[in-house]
């Protein structure tokens, strides 16, 4: 389509959202477009962070959008087309919900956009490496790869780093209890309305944090933060995940049951805790390595 055409839809887009956040009932809010155009969005922001962080030119053009990195495995533009048709249904469909008949708490939301987020992200990178081994067993490169189905994908990508994904569930746990802690034990008016509301949307904080960690490549290193940019990645990540549970917060609609101060506490608790496992764990699997 070209920069002229993507430009438009941008444009056009970003205006249908302006001109829809009225107050009228016939306008959709400014939430409703961020549900609708999430996947998108967060493939950009995503994007965008993990090449800084490889201190990559950002203002040169690139092919390493998900929806690229189909592409170039061999997907035709009519499949990739179709998957994220698929996907943006979906998304649509929860928002018209929420936004139309029936308000959704923020674990729900959140849950529903990252599961088509990480599907997507699982998916590009099963792709990828099965078509890097299948060329390594052949010796030729090869154009197209296909595959079917997400849940080998995703199977495999739970197998290979579970271990990560259970421990840093439990830091972030324990990084926002501590921060609630911290935030609300002085008042015990205010303790028994935001636990309530930590309860109820921990499952979507733990959820934004695993999806921004592996969307970042930080499963990809396993225990291995021997790097500044591996250790900056670990430092990057919680604060990118902090944001996006306050757009969601302040976005989203009437759904603000976590406070903004518990997110942005939590998330600096977490950065420490990430970065210390990994230290502690790194260095117990190279000293139980045969030398």
């Amino acid at each position: 389509m070209g920069d002229v055409g993507s430009i438009w839809l941008g444009f056009t887009f970003a205006g249908l959202a302006v001109l829809g956040a009225t107050n009228a009932p016939e306008g959709f809010p400014f939430g409703f477009w961020i549900i609708l155009l999430g996947l998108f969005l967060l493939d950009t922001t995503l994007t965008l962070v993990r090449r800084i962080m490889n201190g990559e030119p950002v203002l040169q053009a690139h092919r390493t959008h998900y929806y690229q990195r189909l592409l170039r495995v061999g997907w035709t533009h009519r499949r990739v087309t179709l998957l994220y048709l698929l996907l943006a249904t979906g998304l649509a469909i929860v928002a018209s919900i929420h936004f139309g008949i029936q308000r959704l708490s923020l674990s729900v939301l959140v849950l529903v956009g990252l599961a088509t987020f990480a599907s997507t992200f699982a998916l590009v990178h099963y792709v990828e490496t099965r078509k890097t081994q299948l060329e390594a067993v052949r010796g030729k490169s090869l154009k197209t790869v296909a595959s079917g189905g997400l849940l080998q994908p995703i199977t495999g990508f739970i197998k290979a780093s579970g271990m990560q994904l259970l421990l840093d569930s439990l830091i972030v746990i324990a990084s926002y209890g501590f921060a609630f802690v911290l935030r609300f034990a002085w008042n015990t008016v205010d303790v028994h309305l935001f636990y309530a509301g930590l309860r109820d949307g921990i499952v979507a904080i733990i959820f934004v944090h695993l999806t921004v960690n592996g969307a970042l490549g930080i499963y990809a290193y396993r225990w291995q933060i021997n790097t500044i940019n591996r250790i900056a990645l670990l430092t990057m990540a919680p604060l990118v995940s902090s944001l996006a549970l306050a757009g969601g917060e302040i976005l989203l609609g009437p759904v603000r049951s976590i406070p903004l101060s518990v997110i942005g506490l939590g998330a600096s608790f977490a950065a420490p805790g990430f970065l210390l496992t990994r230290l502690v764990i790194g260095a117990f699997v190279q000293r139980a390595r045969p030398n």
